[in-house]
């Protein structure tokens, strides 16, 4: 038997690789993670088996007795505890060549859900107290309305927070003499503008509703700052009705916003819908209501779009910031307190 060693950055690669080469009857030996030339590689060796294009059909297997709701929960929980190691080494070996404050600041990071690789990228600068200058993050342009005019579109999905993001920017244009008014593409769904105008009314700022092309174009240049709430979306087919009106208010930000509370997986297959609506900035709402607000990074980093505002809680104005640099580590570690 000749052993095979097949070397890839991903295990599917590297399996793949064995099928190629050795077919799908190929026998498995080993298959562990290396470091190499400081990047992370799938090693797995593996030989074909000489008896496997004639060897007869297995015998039918005995019946085997089904284990008990309490021996499903026992088995689960050594997987999870397995998976767990599993994720713990594979966070040491990013962490390898990092000292002191930086190895304490990598494991800080991963414990509130930054991935591994990113971890290891923003740990000397978390370590040494910098603002983060990772290349994986983009940073947007702080929101300064007393320098030039904004229109500011809210994408996202249902129940995303892009109302109550719309009112506490607005609460805070108003307390600072900023000329405001808000406007909703939300027509279709029964209550979509109600909540909007309460808050506007509540404010002192007009509150439009957007529903051609036609209106939107006539409000621009209204206002020295135009927050425009928007129907959740879930395909590209549902924000087709609304597409011509945003065009027509030609924002100078799309910004898709999403809750912290959102499984990760789930968030990153939202920002493949949120590159079909040109969304260039990333707005995220109840940071205070989740255990791992690392999977943000995570999310900015896959999507490249800019971090831009964040809030903490429904109240209007306060508990509203924004992710930069230098305030992240506050939003991040400081959860419920002000960026």
């Amino acid at each position: 038997m000749r052993i095979q060693t097949f070397r890839a950055p991903r295990l599917h690669e590297a399996l793949a690789e064995v099928r190629k080469s050795l077919g799908a009857d190929a026998l498995i030996l080993d298959k562990r993670r290396e470091r190499e030339n400081g990047q992370s590689v799938w090693v797995v060796q593996a030989a074909k088996d000489p008896d496997a294009a004639g060897a007869p059909l297995a015998p039918e297997p005995a019946p085997v007795e089904q284990p008990s709701p309490k021996g499903w929960e026992e088995a689960l929980e050594r997987i999870e505890q397995v998976l767990d190691r599993l994720s713990r080494k594979d966070a040491e070996a990013f962490a390898e060549g990092l000292e002191g404050a930086a190895r304490q600041a990598h494991a800080r990071l991963v414990r509130i859900g930054v991935a591994p690789p990113l971890a290891r990228e923003l740990a000397e600068d978390l370590g040494a107290g910098r603002p983060l200058s990772a290349a994986q993050l983009r940073w947007a342009e702080r929101f300064a309305p007393h320098k030039r005019p904004e229109v500011l579109l809210m994408l996202g999905p249902r129940g995303a927070g892009k109302t109550t993001l719309v009112a506490k920017l607005a609460s805070w244009c108003a307390m600072r003499d900023v000329p405001v008014a808000v406007a909703s593409t939300d027509t279709e769904r029964v209550g979509g503008t109600e909540m909007l105008a309460a808050y506007a009314q509540i404010i002192g700022c007009p509150c439009v509703v957007l529903d051609t092309p036609e209106a939107s174009a006539r409000l621009r240049g209204k206002a020295r700052v135009l927050l425009v709430d928007s129907e959740g979306i879930g395909t590209t087919e549902e924000a087709r009705r609304q597409w011509p009106i945003w065009e027509a208010l030609a924002p100078t930000r799309r910004l898709w916003v999403m809750p912290a509370t959102l499984d990760e997986e789930d968030g990153m297959a939202l920002l493949q819908l949120a590159k079909h609506m040109r969304a260039d900035h990333l707005a995220i709402t109840c940071l205070d209501l989740t255990r791992r607000p690392g999977k943000v990074l995570n999310w900015a980093a896959a999507s490249a779009l800019k971090l831009s505002f964040c809030s903490f809680g429904a109240d209007v104005p306060e508990r509203t910031g924004w992710l930069a640099p230098d305030t992240v580590w506050a939003a991040l570690f400081a959860r419920g307190r002000k960026a």
